[in-house]
């Protein structure tokens, strides 16, 4: 039976952390399917309903929030995998929108 397992990242300052002990438990397995999440926050989640209006502005600066966020730990991962351990080269990357606490 193949093992799957996720890692979420959300912050590039622990990112390489994350990352290495993933790999470190992906590699006590026989095989294992390593998927590496990140979630990029939707700028609807980031106003508070009833108490804030999300501007075109406001818009514009989470989405640049979450992009320089994105680049910053598909970087991390990137970095990982060039040191190329049997789980770091079968990870996948995965990025979706929504709700990172859900």
């Amino acid at each position: 039976m193949t093992a799957t397992l996720m890692v979420l990242l959300g912050r590039a300052e622990t990112a390489t952390a994350c990352l290495e002990a993933a790999g470190r438990i992906a590699g006590s397995y026989d095989r294992a399917a390593l998927v590496v999440l990140h979630v990029r926050l939707d700028p609807l989640q980031a106003v508070l309903p009833g108490e804030e209006v999300l501007t075109a502005r406001r818009r514009r600066e989470i989405e640049g929030a979450e992009t320089a966020r994105a680049v910053a730990l598909t970087h991390a991962f990137d970095e990982w995998r060039a040191r190329a351990s049997p789980a770091a080269l079968a990870a996948r990357w995965v990025e979706i929108t929504g709700d990172p606490a859900r």
